[in-house]
């Protein structure tokens, strides 16, 4: 433990998660009122079992539960005659109450079997047993570490309940507590507390948790939202009903982003996307910097921010490092205070060394420690504030941008999917040019939406492409050189390129740029020619995909093994020509056979193939003597040797100019059928979030067909 606290009854770093002014009356007066009441003879608890079963457990803090509203009924009516104080106002609150959970049964639509078996709901009959109504959790088998506690039972809450800010448990292992305190940043341990004599801690956490309203169980008070649906609370008092919840991305230690659409606050009739993220604040630009630049600069096809904040709760700033900064402060009081003692002590005579020495062999463990295996950084005010690691700081930002858009795969024909691509591939092209990485394509953060303008002048009004996430921005202007040699990750497995893969698997510096980008258009490209059978989402059977390349990419999992059987596969689709074509002729539905030679042409654009120095040196003579000849022929020639050059010798120009050659030529090859004036309007599909549900189940590996 980094800090001890020396004879004191309760550990005051636990009323940094669970403070007495947001408890009706202070820890210290329940537990002296369950004392009055018999439930604690002075040595341990009344009908605690020396093996409690965890059947037993929620029955039992209920007990303790209920004698302590009884308790806070008592004070509020001394209260009124005014020789007791209780805090807040007299409006009753909501009743919680901890459940015992069948642990060999899934949660009603989840597929997740494994789930806590002690939980706190709502006392309330028409409340059901799912994550989205847990409230917290207490895991009574496992030890109280960051693995074990935040792993699945954590990422589901935060990913089902769209509201949540922070997540708390308790671990109660036999006679031992302890209480875990989770959000974007990671996670912080309290110390472990024996529940018969260290017994302010355990009704802090037992019962502390079933007496807080919303805010200090971790809610976001300004966004009222159930199922996806609600209202949201922006600005100075701007209220904007939500919709729909689009997509959720918690993963521990990262920035964690929900997205979803709301009514547009100034255009009657319309909607727009409203982000709402947690924002790395040594981040020099943030998302709502970037797009306020994009748009300034002109860049087309990327969304136009119609408004944003940073979220405040209670009159503060909602950020990770409130909570961690109080546990700071907490941990300055303990040691001057116990400098004061050690003072006062060295000056007693030898009496009082015999009572340091019997007060020694009666501290409280407890603290809140920083989870070292979670990602952390030094903070230089750390070892005057006693600890040695602290967080990255996120802050709480929220961005409504226009336009709202409908999934790639909702295209309407051959003809607006591969222009759609041709846009994205322009955005890549603007933010090159402007000095920008976008370093997050995927087909989650592609949408098509209609605007007046079109880039490429289309004679038929169509679906436009846009990028709409721009969370992994790089600035290499503001931000310096992009070679690394330990990156986070960036990007959705499936479309994480190659290099990146390489980077993690075997260490290999990795200097992200612009053709990492197409490369990951080119997986989102071939993603939904093997994924989908047509236009409007018709999804393909995942008995005719089991073989494809884009199975193995898979959506869920990221450990060693899925990044490995991922890089092989990616590799082997697109380093050689003729392999590819069989693969992609295997793999994609024959809706798209119209586009298979866009397809492979695009692939010799984007994936050179590999030289030997005496090769090289040949073809780099032979463009030498075809440069700067004017002639057709000459300039073709030219060109398709340049795109064979390794990337980093490339000019971005005939990169781009290509591409897009191959995609014109695609489209003035389409039949008629897959054109934009034969193209039919579609009925209403699928929620985007539900598209992604089904999306992460479609390409799941299964492990036992």
């Amino acid at each position: 433990m980094a800090q001890t606290t020396k004879n004191l009854k309760s550990d005051p770093y636990l009323k940094v998660p669970i403070p007495d002014v947001a408890l009706p009356i202070p820890v210290e007066a329940m537990v002296e009122g369950l004392k009055k009441k018999g439930f604690h003879d002075g040595a341990r608890w009344v009908g605690w079992k020396e093996k409690m079963s965890k059947k037993d457990l929620p029955t039992y803090f209920n007990r303790l539960a209920n004698a302590v509203d009884q308790i806070i009924e008592e004070h509020k009516s001394l209260a009124s005659s005014g020789s007791l104080a209780v805090n807040g106002d007299a409006s009753p609150r909501q009743r919680l109450r901890w459940a015992f959970v069948a642990i060999n049964k899934p949660y009603p639509g989840e597929p997740t079997v494994r789930k806590p078996e002690i939980v706190l709901l709502t006392c309330d009959e028409r409340v059901s047993i799912k994550w989205s109504s847990m409230h917290a959790y207490c895991d009574s088998e496992a030890e109280l570490n960051a693995v074990t506690l935040t792993g699945d039972f954590t990422k589901h809450i935060f990913n089902t309940q769209q509201n949540r800010r922070f997540v708390m448990n308790c671990s109660l292992k036999d006679d031992t507590i302890g209480l875990m305190y989770t959000d974007s940043s990671g996670c912080l341990v309290s110390g472990l507390y024996n529940v018969h004599e260290d017994v302010e801690d355990f009704i802090r956490i037992v019962v502390g948790l079933t007496l807080l309203e919303p805010q200090h169980l971790g809610y976001d008070t300004t966004l009222s939202i159930v199922e996806g649906t609600g209202e949201v609370i922006f600005g100075e008092g701007t209220t904007c009903k939500v919709l729909q919840k689009l997509d959720a991305d918690f993963h521990l230690g990262s920035e964690c982003t929900m997205c979803f659409e709301v009514e547009h606050p100034e255009k009657k009739g319309m909607t727009c996307l409203m982000s709402d993220a947690w924002v790395d604040e040594e981040k020099v630009d943030k998302e709502v910097d970037i797009l306020r630049k994009l748009n300034a600069l002109g860049v087309t096809n990327v969304p136009k921010v119609v408004a944003s904040e940073i979220v405040h709760i209670g009159g503060h700033v909602d950020s990770t490092e409130n909570f961690r900064s109080a546990v700071c402060i907490v941990g300055d009081e303990i040691r001057a205070e116990q400098a004061v003692r050690d003072e006062q002590d060295s000056a007693s005579d030898g009496d009082g060394d015999a009572d340091i020495a019997a007060g020694d062999e009666e501290e409280n463990p407890g603290d809140f420690l920083l989870d070292a295996s979670m990602p952390s950084k030094t903070n230089t005010g750390a070892e005057d504030s006693g600890n040695t690691k602290l967080h990255a700081v996120r802050n709480h930002h929220r961005i409504l941008m226009e336009p709202f858009g409908k999934k790639l795969s909702e295209f309407r024909c051959l003809e607006e999917f591969i222009l759609a691509v041709k846009d994205i591939i322009s955005v890549i092209k603007q933010l090159h040019d402007n000095g920008y990485l976008n370093r997050d394509v995927s087909i989650f953060n592609i949408a098509l939406a209609e605007q007046d303008e079109d880039a490429f002048q289309n004679a038929h009004r169509r679906l436009q492409g846009f990028l709409i996430s721009f969370h992994h921005v790089l600035h290499l202007e503001t931000e310096g050189p992009n070679v690394k040699t330990d990156l986070h990750p960036t990007g959705r497995l499936p479309f994480m390129v190659v290099d990146m893969l390489q980077h993690f698997l075997h260490k290999k510096a990795f200097a992200h740029n612009y053709w990492h980008d197409l490369e990951s258009l080119f997986y989102v490209f071939c993603w939904v020619c093997t994924a989908y059978s047509g236009p409007g989402g018709e999804r393909r059977e995942i008995q005719d995909l089991r073989e494809s390349h884009a199975f193995k990419w898979k959506v869920l999992g990221a450990s060693v093994e899925d990044l490995k059987v991922a890089m092989d596969s990616k590799h082997s689709f697109t380093s050689e020509g003729r392999r590819f074509q069989r693969d992609m002729e295997r793999d994609f539905h024959r809706y798209f056979a119209p586009i298979f030679d866009c397809v492979c042409q695009m692939r010799s654009c984007l994936f050179p193939p590999a030289f030997d120095e005496d090769g090289h040196k040949s073809s780099t003579t032979s463009m030498k003597e075809l440069e700067g000849k004017e002639d057709a022929e000459a300039v073709r020639t030219f060109r398709k040797m340049h795109l064979k050059l390794p990337h980093e010798e490339r000019n971005p120009e005939i990169v781009f100019e290509e591409l897009f050659a191959v995609i014109d030529d695609a489209v003035e090859k389409l039949p008629e059928e897959h054109r934009l004036q034969n193209a039919k309007p579609l009925g209403t599909s699928l929620t985007y979030f539900s598209h992604i549900r089904l999306l992460q189940l479609f390409f799941r590996k299964q492990r036992h067909p």
